[in-house]
């Protein structure tokens, strides 16, 4: 005895469950890619040493800048006569 509302209550039943099964998946389906993704806070070996390729590289080009403006600067100071002693 399938009866007008019957029919139309089975079919609201079907569809809210399907909507929330589809909820819920899209929910875990969202947390376990946020959870296990691999890129975050996480490394490989090979970013790893380019990271620490880099980071040397800045310290030595930083250290070579310095060298520089050090040997300007006291080729720039006047030059003095060197004071003699005599014995």
């Amino acid at each position: 005895m399938n009866t007008p509302e019957l029919q139309a209550f089975e079919r609201s039943v079907v569809g809210d469950l399907f909507l929330w099964i589809v909820l819920i998946s899209t929910v875990l389906g969202t947390g376990c890619t946020a959870w296990m993704s691999s890129g975050t806070g996480r490394l490989w070996h090979v970013d790893a040493v380019e990271l620490r390729r880099q980071q040397r590289f800045r310290q030595v080009l930083s250290c070579h800048v310095d060298a520089i403006g050090r040997a300007r600067r006291t080729a720039a100071a006047p030059a003095q006569a060197p004071v003699r002693r005599h014995p």
